[in-house]
């Protein structure tokens, strides 16, 4: 797959670090997953810092799109700011949800002329919530309840509903 990196750098965007880095693997990966099954051969990517651009130029050399006749463009929108003009197949629309800082989610909404294929909630409340009972777990050295947590947690990390959370992924299709 050809990917095209872009950064715009976002005035207090968080460092990818611990729970963002995981939400940023969940929101890459399902990016590079629907790509792949949607047989996009070229992907426009922009980014809200530079420090994601190895990890998109990875999953990128991974993903061997088979070929096919007439394959398909895409634009991902990783910044919450709006679509481009002229609309691809697929187009991948992060926004910032009401776990994020404010001043992130003033961005302008999202909704393109295009049909919605799926969304994915990444950072949810719940899970954000889960991070009290795991420091004090870890605080009464009790790895067992600690583990039990860790999964509760990453449950509830990603969802297919919309549910509040810090990033909200949209896939946007033609079809």
């Amino acid at each position: 797959m050809v990917v095209e990196i872009h950064v715009r750098e976002l005035a207090g965007f968080p460092d990818i670090s611990g729970a963002h880095e995981l939400s940023w693997s969940y929101i890459l990966d399902a990016v590079f997953a629907d790509a792949y099954h949607a047989g996009v051969d070229r992907l426009t990517c922009t980014l809200p810092t530079k420090a994601l651009a190895t990890a998109v130029q990875l999953r990128a050399d991974l993903t061997q799109v088979v070929e096919r006749p007439a394959g398909g463009t895409a634009v991902a929108e990783l910044t919450g700011g709006a679509p481009p003009v002229e609309l691809p197949d697929r187009l991948y629309a992060l926004s910032f949800g009401a776990a994020a800082p404010r001043r992130l989610r003033a961005g302008p909404t999202v909704r393109p002329a295009m049909a919605l294929s799926t969304s994915l909630s990444v950072f949810t409340l719940p899970a954000r919530l889960w991070g009290v009972p795991l420091r004090l777990f870890a605080a009464l050295r009790r790895p067992d309840l600690y583990d039990r947590a860790s999964f509760a947690m990453r449950r509830d990390f990603a969802r297919t509903d919309h549910v509040p959370a810090y990033y909200h992924l949209s896939v946007w299709s033609r079809e």
